[in-house]
């Protein structure tokens, strides 16, 4: 197994994310799916489902192609130069920074991403069997607890690769015991006790980027208004997603 560790250091929403969605936002007004008066806050999952997608692109890019992407191009020359066309890849993602994707949009973007693939079937990312996401550094924060915690989260693309399953339970324990040496006592959580919605990192409050948006003269004509304005922009919306530990 050849593994690859990305860390995502730096955040996620500044100002080139906000210029990309300002410019996206006003392409959407352009269509007539968003119309904003002023300064106003808007709320993706209420959005028609194409701005939502198209949001979700732009927020999850990034995720895609400097950290899926590059590691599966890495694992992929790895296994050439070490002549192992057999072995399988591992991706292990470590929030070390980065505030602004809370552990529910990372493990949802890399589950989405995974499941990629090319228009003949094969898996997009087909050098990477297994993800894992821990946050070794950044400690978060349970519901209705002031305890810091830790995540490990793990998942193979196939549940029937008992190699691969079998790899990560030892990997999770593994690292539980080195936590362990280094004077860091872990206690399990039950995963059905908490909703991984509900994890925010501590002492991190969830910042809403301020988005200028220019609507062309044209379009603006067209609306017999003045369609420009700065926008709150929430969350992305998240599917439930199981807390491994």
């Amino acid at each position: 197994i050849i593994a690859e560790l990305k860390a995502l250091e730096k955040d996620s929403f500044g100002e080139p994310f906000a210029q990309k969605m300002g410019a996206l936002m006003a392409d959407w007004q352009a269509r007539g799916l968003l119309l904003v008066f002023g300064t106003t806050r808007v709320d993706l999952r209420r959005l028609h489902p194409v701005c939502q997608e198209e949001a979700l692109r732009v927020i999850g890019n990034p995720l895609q192609h400097k950290v899926l992407a590059t590691a599966n191009k890495q694992i992929a020359e790895t296994k050439k130069l070490l002549n192992m066309p057999q072995a399988k890849g591992l991706l292990m993602v470590a929030s070390d920074g980065n505030q602004d994707l809370l552990p529910a949009d990372v493990w949802f973007f890399l589950t989405r991403f995974l499941q990629k693939t090319h228009e003949d079937g094969s898996p997009q990312y087909s050098h990477i069997h297994a993800i894992v996401y821990f946050n070794p550094r950044m400690f978060a924060e349970l519901p209705g607890s002031r305890q810091p915690a830790y995540l490990w989260m793990s998942g193979s693309r196939n549940n029937d690769d008992h190699e691969m399953v079998d790899f990560l339970k030892d990997l999770n324990e593994g690292w539980m015991r080195y936590m362990e040496t280094a004077g860091v006592h872990l206690q399990d959580v039950p995963p059905d006790s908490v909703r991984l919605e509900d994890v925010k990192f501590a002492g991190v409050s969830r910042r809403m980027p301020r988005i200028q948006i220019n609507v062309p003269k044209k379009v603006e004509k067209n609306l017999s208004s003045l369609l420009y304005g700065k926008v709150y922009a929430d969350a992305p919306p998240l599917p439930n997603r199981e807390v491994f530990r």
